[in-house]
């Protein structure tokens, strides 16, 4: 990929947000294509479709985020975006949750969002218990527990 970029002059191909997704789906260099890719646009926007992509893939997500925050530390963090975040079936989808949270300090956590994150069964229980640690979570678990 590098090679591929280096071999094309900087401002022939412009780097879109669906190639942006596509790498961040990518499931085992997601990290490094998205380096590559904002080493060579580093001013291209991080839209949702690319933050949803970057969520839903199974490896490396801490990592991802991470770097795509240092990148655009104004992205808006949306609740679609946190959706697909809890919705993870794995067992760092709090800390990506967390990761999500503490970059957009004014975003609410909403219904939705609680909803969602309970939607894998076997899950629940222990889901119920950690979403305790999100903010404004007590408005909601009347309603959910």
């Amino acid at each position: 990929m590098q090679q591929l970029l280096s071999s094309h002059p900087e401002n022939e191909h412009m780097i879109s947000e669906a190639t942006l997704a596509v790498a961040a789906r990518n499931t085992f260099n997601a990290v490094l294509l998205l380096e590559l890719l904002l080493d060579r646009q580093p001013h291209i926007p991080i839209s949702e479709r690319v933050m949803i992509a970057a969520v839903s893939n199974h490896y490396n997500v801490g990592s991802m985020l991470k770097l795509l925050l240092a990148r655009n530390p104004g992205v808006r963090i949306t609740e679609s975006i946190v959706i697909a975040a809890v919705q993870r079936d794995s067992d760092d989808w709090l800390e990506v949750v967390h990761l999500l949270l503490s970059s957009d300090s004014n975003f609410q956590v909403t219904e939705s969002i609680i909803i969602a994150a309970l939607k894998i069964p076997q899950k629940r229980k222990a889901r119920l218990t950690q979403m305790s640690q999100f903010p404004d979570f007590g408005v909601y678990r009347r309603n959910v527990g």
